[in-house]
């Protein structure tokens, strides 16, 4: 054998073995990047957890908004028809009186309603921001994901 067929044997052999050693690399490195995606795509439960959790606390609180304001309307309503009858009574007096509880009642019942309807909105808005984080969350995991599948395709 000539010395230029051993130089190109042992070139070819050495090429080989870098080969080979630089697919094990990969190899590796493919397995540590599917992890990693496989650990990213679990924080979609995470994202959905924290959504669920919002969802619910603004519900709660929602409800105890709505209970304090019903509260706050009924002793505003007792207060107002304790004035009223203790304004004494005559006869004159009683058209008067039916005219106070009315404009008492629309008046409390108008409070009552547009309370409930700002907290209504509140509501609205709070789940608006929720989604929006939840979404923003989820996103940012699909491109964290979309990222690793790339680096992951351009091993094989």
């Amino acid at each position: 054998m000539s010395m230029t067929a051993v130089v190109a044997t042992v070139g070819l052999g050495l090429s080989l073995y870098d080969r080979y050693k630089q697919n094990n690399l990969n190899d590796k490195l493919k397995k540590d990047l599917e992890g990693k995606r496989a650990s990213a795509a679990s924080g979609f439960e995470g994202v959905n957890q924290q959504l669920d959790a919002t969802l619910g606390l603004m519900k709660d609180r929602k409800e105890q908004d709505k209970t304090i304001l019903t509260e706050e309307t009924s002793t505003k309503l007792k207060s107002s028809l304790d004035q009223v009858r203790d304004g004494g009574d005559t006869l004159a007096s009683s058209g008067s009186r039916t005219n106070q509880i009315d404009t008492i009642d629309k008046t409390l019942w108008s409070a009552l309603d547009k309370g409930s309807m700002n907290l209504d909105r509140q509501e609205e808005n709070a789940k608006l921001g929720a989604y929006s984080t939840a979404f923003r969350g989820a996103a940012d995991i699909r491109t964290q994901m979309n990222e690793l599948e790339a680096q992951i395709n351009s091993l094989s």
